[in-house]
């Protein structure tokens, strides 16, 4: 009954500028994520580091609370998100994070990596340009969900909206067209040039070699 209720409610009330509530305070997204992801997050970014390196110089794109940072090896790292409270949040920590529209391309400082970790699904029909233009500039490192939803759409729609990937940014129909399996999202990543292509518990981590020429 509650569902029926509160459904049509937030289809009234929300609009895709809205943003849920971890998206909102960076404490609970950090917290949810957590939950929902346990110690295949830790493993991921540990995998992510350890494909850096040390003593690198790391672009995160869409970085929310710059949680890689802290299992890098003495790299320089910057990050760019566009939620300003993700921004400050990492900022009074002292990382250095700017306000930052990841396809503004001609703005990338020069780096040894570029990494997108749970980011490319929330921008797509965009996410294979901003992938190529990346890789221009430098080697990429992806980490990417490939598990199908499960839940009817309206169930769905009221976990996004309240607690879910809600950024505010970017709409719930758009986001909900990122929909892969592991077969296709590794097929689609192989088509766009990454050379390593690993299973992470639902998530798929990817690694492309810069086809940068010329700067």
């Amino acid at each position: 009954m509650w569902i029926q209720v509160w459904i049509p409610f937030l289809l009234f009330v929300r609009t895709d500028s809205m943003r849920s509530l971890p998206y909102l305070i960076p404490q609970l997204y950090e917290i949810g994520i957590n939950i929902l992801l346990g110690e295949t997050l830790s493993s991921r970014y540990r995998r992510i580091a350890e494909e850096i390196g040390s003593t690198k110089k790391v672009l995160e794109l869409g970085c929310g609370t710059a949680l890689l940072h802290s299992y890098l090896n003495s790299c320089d790292y910057t990050g760019w998100d566009l939620n300003d409270s993700f921004v400050k949040y990492c900022q009074r920590k002292g990382i250095k994070v700017y306000r930052k529209d990841i396809f503004q391309f001609s703005e990338y400082p020069q780096t040894d990596y570029i990494v997108f970790c749970d980011i490319l699904h929330h921008v797509i029909p965009r996410d294979e340009l901003l992938l190529k233009e990346a890789i221009k500039r430098a080697p990429v490192i992806a980490v990417e969900p490939c598990s199908q939803r499960r839940l009817p759409t309206p169930l769905l729609y009221l976990y996004d909206q309240l607690i879910g990937d809600a950024d505010g940014i970017n709409p719930f129909k758009t986001r909900m067209s990122w929909n892969y399996t592991k077969t296709t999202l590794t097929q689609k990543f192989q088509t766009l040039g990454a050379t390593t292509l690993e299973p992470f518990d639902g998530h798929l981590f990817a690694v492309f070699p810069s086809q940068f020429l010329n700067r």
